[in-house]
């Protein structure tokens, strides 16, 4: 999507990933709470909420290296100086509830309804110290239409994130 609104093909994009270009402009558009998933029977299941520092002992499905949600995840762990046994990578939040629901570990995702039709329970996480962020992206110095450029100026001030389903 990033290359599509670099070569016009898009005059703005709802994106998670942040790109370090001099020339787009990331508004922040709303945010997407990260949560622990286990599987029912799992000994972490009875609890609401956990720290950091209580799921390093367990088996971790985690995302894959190059995805936005392992550079948010993955400095939760680097500030206790502690790392799950990384058991599984994936990319996507249905491979990965999946692999959870099954036992073969649990993982942090993004609260999304998928997570609602699985066998799995969802934990808050105390002291995560970010949740998955959705920007708005657009060129900076090209023109826009006034729909856009007006939409624009809307959403650097509102704050999407109660208003906007994630599937």
């Amino acid at each position: 999507m990033i290359s599509g609104l670099k070569t016009g093909q898009y005059d703005l994009i709802i994106t998670s990933e942040l790109e370090y270009n001099h020339n787009i402009e990331f508004i922040p558009f709303g945010e997407h709470e990260l949560l622990l998933i286990v599987s029912k029977n799992h000994e972490l299941a009875k609890y609401k909420s956990v720290s950091i520092e209580e799921i390093v002992n367990f088996d971790f499905i985690a995302y894959k290296n190059n995805t936005e949600l392992h550079r948010v995840i993955t400095p939760n762990f680097e500030r206790i100086n502690k790392f799950p046994f990384i058991k599984f990578v994936a990319e996507e939040e249905p491979i990965i509830a999946g692999l959870v629901a099954q036992n073969f570990g649990i993982a942090i995702v993004p609260d999304t309804p998928i997570l609602d039709s699985l066998d799995i329970v969802k934990i808050k996480i105390n002291d995560m110290k970010q949740n998955r962020l959705y920007y708005i992206a657009h060129l900076k110095n090209k023109l826009q239409p006034p729909l856009i450029s007006d939409f624009i100026d809307y959403a650097s001030t509102h704050n999407f994130s109660k208003y906007i389903k994630f599937y």
